[in-house]
């Protein structure tokens, strides 16, 4: 790279003129399709799953339940691997899951020649449940006696954490500070990339390889491993170009399809997921915000007074990163009439922040 000149980027020509090949250009056209078959209650237990019918359909080749798959809990977040067990991602799921903890939750998966035979299958498959409460407000759920998600979390709560920098109580001594406070939701967002979670995995010389639209290559090979209960160096990961991320693509699904791949032999499995209506990833839904803001910034606007923070002291630090919070104020004399508020974690957590108004 060179300061100050223009370089060319080494991908641009092929992406432009439709050179560029994705996971889906890549795979090979005799795969067998996998679909997942989602649990249609938020929270509960499988009891049975019915599969005759399904089984019966003219071009599936072989249906696995979560009554099939091995006990091994594994994380599915996009993060580094930490040696200290405190800083690792939580095992919480499995290849799939008996106990159904959201709408949509992975209960089965169907192996099929093509794409509608295994879709065909999916419709005829029948699910007895258990059904359990559920909660959807999150103050709610960590209320003594509420449904429990994770029978080791008491109360649906997973960890404690905090951040300090500087001292807070003396800071906000200082003259001059505005407080914002109080309790405020956020909405849900989610990315959506123009191509869908994609990947292939198949069996060679003895190890896995999956090709996967991925933005973490080397997670996905180590949540791949953990998922199997087998050593991280029998899995290959390969990386095509990938049609739009933005974070969203940190979350691992590839497991599902090298999964499967190990139950027969046939040259590659093919799996695509739409996460468009369910996302197993956590997010800020709710955020108690005690923060103060310093008004020596000052910015007008059609006369009125806008209150830039240049600096801020906030004890809202999600996941223990230090947020970047941008306060403003409009004021009308010596009246606070409307307050903005912006916080992110920043990067590929921007979904994870907060975003509020607040007008008198």
């Amino acid at each position: 790279m060179v300061v100050g000149k223009s370089v060319k980027r080494v991908d641009a020509f092929d992406k432009v003129t439709g050179r560029a090949l994705y996971t889906d250009d890549l795979a090979d056209k005799s795969a067998y399709v996998a679909k997942i078959l989602h649990a249609t209650i938020a929270h509960g237990y499988v009891k049975s799953i019915d599969t005759s019918e399904a089984e019966q359909i003219d071009g599936v080749i072989r249906i696995v339940t979560c009554f099939d798959v091995p006990d091994i809990p594994f994380p599915t977040a996009g993060h580094p691997w930490s040696t200290d067990p405190h800083h690792q991602d939580v095992a919480d799921r499995l290849l799939l899951n008996r106990h159904v903890r959201y709408y949509g939750d992975d209960i089965a998966a169907v192996i099929a020649r093509d794409e509608v035979s295994a879709a065909k299958a999916i419709r005829a498959m029948k699910v007895e449940y258990d059904v359990l409460p559920f909660v959807l407000d999150p103050q709610e759920s960590m209320q003594e006696g509420a449904p429990q998600l994770h029978e080791k979390y008491a109360n649906n709560i997973l960890a404690h954490t905090t951040f300090r920098d500087g001292n807070l109580a003396e800071a906000i001594l200082e003259e001059g500070l505005t407080k914002i406070e109080g309790w405020y939701d956020t909405p849900t967002v989610q990315h959506c990339h123009i191509e869908n979670f994609i990947c292939y995995a198949k069996q060679e010389a003895g190890k896995i390889t999956v090709v996967a639209s991925t933005q973490i290559p080397h997670i996905v090979r180590r949540v791949t491993a953990q998922a199997l209960g087998i050593p991280w160096g029998q899995v290959r990961i390969i990386k095509p170009y990938i049609g739009g991320g933005f974070g969203n693509k940190q979350i691992t699904y590839d497991h599902s399809a090298a999964k499967v791949s190990t139950e027969w032999d046939t040259p590659s499995i093919w799996l695509r997921r739409h996460f468009t209506y369910s996302k197993p990833a956590g997010k800020i839904l709710r955020a108690n915000v005690d923060m103060f803001h310093d008004e020596d910034a000052e910015v007008y606007l059609n006369g009125k007074l806008i209150v830039k923070a240049a600096n801020y002291n906030t004890e809202f630090t999600p996941f223990g990163v230090k947020p970047d919070v941008f306060a403003a104020a409009v004021k009308d004399g010596d009246n606070v009439i409307a307050v903005k508020v912006t916080q992110k974690t920043g990067g590929q957590y921007i979904d994870l922040g907060i975003s509020l108004d607040v007008a008198k």
